[in-house]
């Protein structure tokens, strides 16, 4: 087989239950730009209309696009963000379960988190421009605020989240994004108790 690195490419909807969450800014472009137009979402002032093209028309921006073929591989995205000092983390979708896919290891100042979705034919990269409403519902009942590590998923709520979260961060950042897969049940327990007789 001949290796096929991950790329984004021309739009793909979001299903309703992420529309709902309003948490994304999906593009409907037909063209393999998505990237672009994903990383620029945040620069649109009418945010109601930002997944129209047409807002996206002489838009004044400071990245400079020509260091990457579009559409770009996950390599290449990581070349874009050190030319153009900005931070990207990238994160997948299976199942109706989001995952990380690329984790920088420091959020800069200027700093983009992307979803990459895929259909099975085309990839279609999608600004996230709120991670925790995003991503809470799938790690937590809890309904006020959470600070979410975005490598591992981990979470952490009350006055003391954001400090336990840099404590974790120390740890984490050191260790490759993970895909965890966790039970479909709430819990666990031990069924075959003939298994424990000798």
């Amino acid at each position: 087989h001949k290796y096929s690195p991950m790329r984004g490419s021309s739009y793909i909807p979001l299903p309703e239950w992420i529309v709902k969450k309003k948490a994304c800014v999906n593009v409907h472009n037909d063209d393999n730009m998505c990237f672009k137009y994903a990383m620029l979402s945040k620069f649109v002032e009418d945010q109601q209309n930002a997944s129209r093209v047409s807002k996206y028309n002489n838009l004044q921006h400071p990245y400079d696009f020509s260091c990457i073929r579009f559409p770009p591989s996950l390599d290449e995205v990581t070349k874009f963000g050190s030319h153009n000092n900005v931070s990207i983390n990238i994160f997948g979708l299976e199942n109706e379960r989001f995952y990380p896919l690329l984790v920088c290891k420091e959020e800069l100042e200027d700093h983009r988190d992307l979803l990459l979705l895929d259909d099975g034919e085309k990839r279609h990269f999608i600004w996230i421009k709120n991670f925790e409403r995003l991503i809470r519902s799938q790690i937590s009942k809890h309904k006020e605020r959470i600070e979410i590590c975005k490598r591992c998923f981990t979470h952490f709520n009350g006055a003391e989240a954001i400090i336990k979260l840099e404590e974790h961060k120390a740890y984490c950042n050191n260790n490759h994004c993970i895909r965890a897969e966790f039970p479909k049940e709430d819990y666990i327990e031990f069924k075959e108790y003939e298994k424990m007789q000798k």
